[in-house]
């Protein structure tokens, strides 16, 4: 149990003894049952926290919970994950699984199950985005505007956004983005009991139609490094597939376009749910303007689909 490779036994047996750890009113709830899947998906993500040393507890909280530094659930779940690693005794087991009891408590047991579904998403994600990432960077050669460095973006030194085909505006704009996400964020939108228009109309406005800045990057919804640079992916599905696993659960079974935008906001009926992620805390008019975006897609995939049939 204590030997230095039998970390993934560690974790196993903390996760088993927080059930026994939790408050008597919580063990009977539907979020303490474990099952094989269960276990075995959240001791593999505890063993992935617990190696993540090198992160700040910024970076570590945005990376696997795209949650600020200082979040206190955040904080009891990379203890406790560190805690089972790092184990010399039952008592240290005991410690572990106290803290990872109490994260859920943190957490809410109506709301456990989902968090730890998505942590295990995100976990099992995070590694390929942050290799395709670093990939790119490392392969990447400055740019240059006649033969000087180019004038940088916002936070972007000495480069320019790289020219994909098509126009930045207009008709061409328009096919480019419904070409590359309608059929993925179709499916998902399917999946999850949403319309679609309300997804592409999100993926619309975080990526502004896969503009030359975002088309590149395959970064259909402007996600980004804890509010940082934008993402980079190996594929445009890859992009939808995070955007997935972090705010599906959150907005299946979206009712109207506004309560998917509240959803989006981390609110249900008007209220917050703990669980639940926020795409914007930043913007004021984040939701209005979302909202119009959200109304205009179907001119816009009317007109698109129509030039698509009028091309074949």
């Amino acid at each position: 149990m204590f030997a230095p490779n039998a970390v993934a036994d560690r974790v196993t047996a903390v996760i088993h003894a927080s059930v026994a750890a939790l408050p008597k009113q919580s063990r009977g709830s539907s979020a303490a049952q474990l099952n094989d899947a269960r276990t075995k998906g959240l001791a593999g993500t505890m063993t992935k926290w617990s190696k993540a040393g090198s992160l700040s507890e910024a970076d570590f909280a945005a990376a696997y919970f795209d949650r600020d530094g200082g979040d206190l659930a955040v904080k009891l779940l990379r203890d406790a994950a560190e805690t089972a690693a790092s184990a010399r005794s039952h008592a240290d087991l005991a410690k572990a699984s106290v803290q990872l009891a109490s994260a859920q408590e943190k957490i809410g047991s109506d709301h456990w199950r989902a968090f730890v579904g998505g942590a295990v998403n995100r976990a099992a994600s995070f590694g390929e985005f942050a290799r395709a990432a670093g990939n790119r960077a490392t392969n990447a050669k400055p740019e240059t505007n006649g033969g000087a460095p180019a004038p940088g973006r916002k936070g972007q030194t000495g480069k320019l956004p790289i020219d994909a085909p098509g126009e930045p505006k207009g008709p061409h704009l328009y096919n480019r983005f419904f070409d590359a996400v309608h059929k993925r964020i179709s499916d998902l939108a399917k999946e999850l009991g949403v319309n679609e228009d309300w997804i592409l109309g999100h993926s619309a406005h975080e990526s502004n139609y896969l503009d030359n800045h975002n088309f590149p990057l395959n970064n259909a919804f402007g996600q980004t490094n804890a509010g940082g640079r934008n993402l980079s992916f190996p594929s445009v599905a890859d992009s939808i597939s995070m955007y997935r696993n972090d705010y599906g659960p959150q907005i299946r079974g979206a009712a109207s376009a506004e309560d998917f935008v509240d959803r989006i906001q981390g609110r249900l009926n008007g209220r917050p749910v703990p669980a639940w992620r926020r795409y914007n805390s930043a913007t004021s008019t984040y939701e209005s303007d979302l909202l119009k975006v959200i109304r205009s897609i179907p001119r816009h995939k009317a007109d698109w689909s129509e030039r698509t049939e009028v091309g074949h």
